[in-house]
Formats: structure tokens, sequence, C-alpha cells
């Protein structure tokens, strides 16, 4: 998509082109003009200069494409090799970057990379060239946390989704957290998410790929975010707790302390004002992690995220990992996710705690498990 110039020596618009690799090892490869350029193949003159992250999907046979910051632009692929194609109409509801077009238990989820990121559900109609935004929408990940209401970065689209305006992140946030996603389909058959995960201190890098998550739909068609479960694999020392009472006070769980963990646990809010599940350093005292509910909302390590129990239920159900200084929390079994770097106010190992605050609250169950690495020895 890089501008070429002309004879006169000015720019060209962009356009997109395609890499072909010449080797197995893929060292070597070839780039082809694919025909998308602005005024040719249907498509607009006008079309930004920024546009570009093809996510390509499949329909009826058909071989689709949409972008970045192309006012939903699709264009049809005109040959099975991908090498020609041509704008064949535009989609509604594409905002921001990397977005991801699927098809998922026969509905249609478009997933965007905005600030935070959001998604839409309806139904695709491949002859119309039409996404009918007749779903639920929401957020993916509260990495940015909510969105404020007065911010003038954020405008709300068509769905009421408060979205981000493109190149302006929140003030709040110097690097993207939950971002740039990209979906796939596993030899299993299920639909599988990785997104760029950012924020870090600068160290020479600041970003790494969040877990694999597993997609899905709900009754209601609402997006359900579950880590794979082959992640069990890297399960080490194990400890669990089940049906303590918690009396206002602080209970560690013994036996447990790493830098890297898991934790499972079904907490209820009882007649306590909040129920907390906390990582502390074990070195310092200092808490590394918080997360509280109290029946409105749930506050992961600084992050709010509205309730989404029914309202006469007071049981939570957490799984949270913790690796070093990121956090990737899935609540109610996926029903939201929250990813946030944390750092601890040392390197020494982590314990667990939960709390009630203000009365009495119930750890259901908890489950907790040191966690090894997920590179062989010496990798």
């Amino acid at each position: 998509h890089t501008p070429l110039p002309s004879p006169d020596g000015t720019r060209l618009p962009r356009q997109q082109w395609a890499a072909l690799p010449l080797d197995p090892e893929l060292r070597a490869w070839q780039t082809l003009d694919v025909g998308l350029t602005p005024g040719q193949s249907g498509v607009p003159v006008g079309v930004a200069g920024c546009w570009t992250d093809m996510f390509i999907f499949r329909e009826a046979g058909r071989t689709f494409a949409i972008f970045k910051e192309a006012e939903g632009l699709v264009v049809e692929a005109q040959n099975p090799e991908l090498t020609r194609w041509q704008a064949v109409g535009r989609i509604a509801g594409v905002h921001g970057e990397c977005p991801n077009f699927i098809k998922l238990q026969d509905r249609w989820l478009l997933l965007r990379s905005t600030y935070p990121m959001t998604y839409q559900v309806g139904t695709f109609d491949p002859e119309r060239i039409a996404f009918d935004l007749d779903g639920p929408d929401g957020m993916v990940d509260y990495a940015y946390g909510l969105v404020p209401a007065t911010d003038p970065n954020y405008y709300r689209d068509g769905t009421g989704v408060p979205v981000c305006r493109f190149g302006a992140p929140p003030a709040h946030s110097a690097n993207r957290g939950f971002y740039a996603t990209s979906v796939f389909a596993d030899a299993k058959g299920r639909t599988l998410l990785l997104a760029w995960v950012g924020a870090f201190e600068s160290k020479g890098w600041n970003c790494c790929m969040s877990l694999p998550r597993v997609l899905s739909l709900d009754g209601d068609d609402r997006l359900i975010q579950t880590p794979v479960p082959e992640l069990a694999q890297l399960r080490g020392r194990h400890t669990g707790l089940r049906g303590m009472e918690l009396q206002d006070e602080t209970n560690t769980v013994a036996g447990i302390a790493s830098t890297t963990l898991e934790v499972e646990a079904v907490l209820v809010l009882g007649t306590a004002q909040s129920v907390e599940l906390r990582l502390r350093d074990q070195s310092t005292g200092s808490i590394a992690v918080r997360i509280a509910y109290d029946g409105h909302s749930l506050d992961a390590n600084g992050t709010l995220v509205p309730c989404v129990l029914a309202a006469d239920q007071r049981r939570l159900t957490l799984h949270l990992f913790f690796d070093r200084s990121l956090m990737e929390l899935f609540i109610n079994g996926g029903r939201q996710a929250v990813t946030r770097v944390a750092y601890p106010s040392s390197s020494s190992p982590l314990e667990i705690e939960c709390c009630a605050v203000g009365g009495t609250a119930q750890v259901m169950t908890l489950d907790a498990w040191e966690l090894k690495a997920s590179w062989p020895a010496g990798g």
C-alpha cells in the first residue's frame, strides 16, 4: 500500500498490493499489484490515503475483503489466486483499524479496533452486499476502560456504540492495550482470536500477543470469549478452596506463590459491600492486582466494568491469568474481558487473597495454579 511516485515526482494514491513467497523458508518475496488503486476496479477516487488492513472473508462461494478507513468498502476476488479484485459495494458499521468480519454460528460478527475495541452482530447478504445491524453490539475488551461520555474524541456510531475517532486514543492511555485483532479458524473448526497488547514500560519493545481466545455467541447473540483449553497444559502446582466464608477479613490461599498464575474462582457477594480477589507481592506486601465486585460494577485493577449479572444474582465467576506484568481476566464465562498491564512492586512471587468488605461473602470454589513457561527450556 506504499504510495508510488509518478513521472512528475508527485505521489500517487495508495493502492493495495499482495506479497507472494518464493521459497519454503519465506525468505524471498515478490510483490504483486492486485488492481486496487483509487479510481480503478470500482474503488472510489476519494478513498482515504491510509486505507489498508485488508481482511478477507468468504460467503456463498464468493471471496470478499474489507479495509480500514475505506467507509466499509467491499471488494470481491475475480480469480481463485486472489490476484484480481473489483469493488462491489459497502457495508455498514466498519470503524477504526484492523476490521475482522467473520461468520459465527450462522450470524456475522464485525470486530473493530477502536478505543476500546467494539463488536457488532448482524446478517450479511452477499447478493445485496449489505450488513444488516440486527443483532447486539458491545465491547470486545475493556482494556481502555469505559468511554467518557463527554470526551470530544468520541462519537457514537449508528448503533449507539461509543467509538474513538481514528488516531485519537484516550488521554489516559499512552500506548495501545488490547487492539488489532487477528481471527482465524483452526483444524478443530473453532474460531480463534489473538490481539496486540501494549502499554508496557519501554524496554526496547512494547507489545506482545494476547492469549488465544475461542469465540462464540450466547443465546442472545452476544460475544463470548474463553481462553483456549489447551492452556491447561501449562498448569503446574495446584491449590484450591471450597465453601469458605469470608468475614470482613483477608484470607490468603496457602501453598501458591508465583509470578505467573492462573486462578478460577466463583464468588458470592452475600451481605458484604464488596468481595475481592487480590494478588499481593510477597516481599513488599503491596497489591499488584485487585479485582473487586460490589453488585453493580467490577473494578479490574482500576478498570471499571458494568455489572453483567441479573438483578437477583450475587454470584460472580472469574478466570484470571497473570504473567509477571500482564493480566487477562475473563468474567462470567467470557461474557466480558479485561486486559491490563500491571507491574508488581518487585520481582517476588505473588500470593492470592480473597476478602469481603463490610459484611460476609463466600468463596464457593477457587482453584489456582502456578503456570509453566510456554517455551521449552533453552528455547
